[in-house]
């Protein structure tokens, strides 16, 4: 497990937190773990992943519909994407192969400590 996973670990233990599930990718150049969970949003579980490696990034992901992306509606939700992504930097919607609708933060390592808390607090488990 690398030292950011680890630390993060002991952080949810700390506070007994204990809604996430952990993955360690086998194999993998940059000891990749993935804390899995759901934050509710108005009722709804959004599956979540926060994604720990040996970068200096941390990447938080959270996949807000599945199959959302239909042959209807793909070229208004793609064109409506993109003006979100380019107004609002600090999130990147996207859409998977599949059609499911995400959004993805990343950010420099030394800054995630403090969203754990905000994390925590919206974390169902």
């Amino acid at each position: 497990m690398n030292k950011k996973a680890e630390l993060f670990k002991n952080y949810l233990e700390e506070k007994k937190i204990t809604c996430f599930e952990i993955q360690e990718v086998p194999d993998d150049k940059l000891n990749t773990v993935v804390f899995r969970s759901h934050i509710e949003v108005e009722g709804q579980q959004l599956p979540t992943l926060i994604i720990l490696d040996s970068s200096i990034y941390t990447m938080i992901r959270v996949r807000v519909a599945n199959e959302a992306l239909k042959d209807d509606n793909k070229t208004a939700l793609i064109e409506a994407i993109n003006k979100i992504n380019a107004q609002y930097k600090i999130f990147k919607y996207y859409f998977t192969e599949d059609g499911d609708f995400g959004c993805v933060r990343i950010e420099p390592s030394r800054r995630i400590r403090r969203r754990y808390d905000l994390y925590r607090t919206r974390c169902v488990g």
